[in-house]
């Protein structure tokens, strides 16, 4: 079990970590989301996105508002307490809250 910060840093690099083995322009800690096309060095900790490849966030930026929009869910409790990826403990209620979240609340984002 990890915290909020480390499950988005998680979703964060599967969604769009890309690797460049031999390639120095794109250094630690920066993420080019899919089809950036990177011509130039890129600062560290930043997001680039286009063709050409422009900075557009900083890591960071992007882990703290994925953060404080992922703890203003109305699971974000259920989350925090969970065993492992699925807990069969809080996994009816995590599904009745989505449920209502998505498909019956009149006040979603």
């Amino acid at each position: 079990m990890g915290t909020a910060r480390e499950h988005i840093q998680c979703e964060l690099e599967a969604i769009f970590r890309r690797v460049f083995d031999d390639d120095e322009l794109v250094s630690e800690a920066t993420t080019a989301t899919n089809g950036a096309v990177v011509r130039q060095s890129v600062p560290p900790g930043s997001v680039v996105m286009g063709n050409p490849a422009k900075v557009v966030a900083r890591v960071q930026d992007m882990l703290r508002f994925w953060e404080a929009e992922m703890l203003a869910l109305p699971w974000a409790h259920l989350i925090a307490v969970r065993e492992g990826a699925f807990d069969p403990a809080t996994e009816p209620e995590l599904q009745r809250l989505r449920q209502k979240y998505f498909f019956e609340s009149s006040t979603k984002p």
